[in-house]
């Protein structure tokens, strides 16, 4: 077998195709599925004591991060938003790789991006440099196993699809986080806040039902310039949506620091931040603020220091 059939062959067995769903089943909830017993609640009420004595969930890709106290926890959503072009997509597939190397199983519905795209920057990211060895490329996929499905559906899509695809995952393949890029493509008309206010009420009603994470991208307003900071009141879908949110974060290129020589993206100053990731919001931790990031241009990942490279996720030697 050719390593473009194996490539072909790993593809199809991670992608969950419109047939591969029951959707009769998942897109209507019966409302019995959600009476339960006290008792059937003890080991959530035990984890939220122990909760109050640690910091609970999933790490950040970044020890800063983790050091602020911030983790993605279940039953929530977070947003992330940024203007076209600010490594909203880049920094969704960057989360993923290091919440599956905790053993947390994700599915990407990337409604903007081919699956076959989504995969060859996710191993580069992986594998920290751009031009893995077929032996590598394969090691990969064999990681990805049970850690790792997309959804494959390119354009616009009909919000109960999506919804039905999250608790599909959830039950059926105990993925335990959902990356939804993005929030235009599931609502497509973006002055239709009713519509978008009501998808997004349904996204916080399914992660708390399920206890999944779901990772939302959204999309800002372009100010005059796209040096100017953008805020929560450029966020497409406004306040209504934002206020639904458990968590959300604001990404932004520091195009200040940006100069262009021979077509190739360098920042002026190495040492200032090539990128923010604002912390606008967070429904249970005490910080906000912005985080400080570096892009890197080999393995298309977002460290935390201008001196250092993102780590590989598989450690490995092969």
């Amino acid at each position: 077998m050719s390593s473009l059939e194996e490539g072909r062959q790993f593809v199809d067995s991670h992608i969950i195709r419109e047939d591969d769903i029951d959707w009769e089943r998942w897109e209507s909830e019966p409302e019995r599925t959600k009476v339960k017993p006290a008792s059937g609640f003890d080991d959530s009420v035990v984890d939220s004591f122990l909760a109050e004595q640690r910091i609970a969930g999933a790490l950040w890709p970044w020890t800063k991060a983790n050091n602020l106290g911030l983790r993605y926890r279940g039953g929530e959503v977070s947003g992330y938003c940024g203007i076209n072009g600010h490594y909203k997509s880049l920094l969704m597939s960057q989360i993923a790789l290091t919440l599956m190397n905790q053993g947390e199983p994700c599915l990407i519905a990337s409604f903007e991006m081919q699956p076959v795209k989504t995969l060859h920057r996710a191993v580069r990211q992986s594998l920290n440099h751009s031009s893995p060895s077929a032996r590598e490329i394969r090691a990969w996929s064999a990681w990805t196993d049970g850690k790792l499905w997309l959804y494959d559906h390119l354009g616009d899509v009909e919000t109960r699809r999506v919804l039905a695809v999250c608790r599909y995952a959830a039950q059926e393949l105990g993925v335990k986080h959902v990356l939804i890029d993005s929030l235009m493509k599931c609502v497509a008309e973006s002055d239709n806040r009713n519509a978008e206010k009501q998808f997004v009420s349904k996204l916080v009603e399914c992660a708390k039902t399920y206890g999944i994470h779901i990772h939302l991208v959204m999309h800002a307003r372009k100010k005059e310039s796209e040096s100017d900071r953008i805020g929560k009141p450029d966020v497409y879908g406004g306040v209504d949506v934002v206020n639904q949110l458990d968590n959300l974060y604001l990404i932004q290129r520091n195009k200040r620091n940006e100069t262009t020589e021979e077509g190739v993206r360098r920042l002026i100053d190495p040492m200032e931040p090539g990128v923010w990731l604002e912390v606008s919001k967070q429904r249970d931790g005490s910080f906000e603020g912005v985080i400080s990031l570096w892009f890197n241009v080999d393995s298309l990942a977002l460290q935390e220091r201008p001196d250092q490279s993102w780590p590989k996720i598989i450690t490995e030697r092969f």
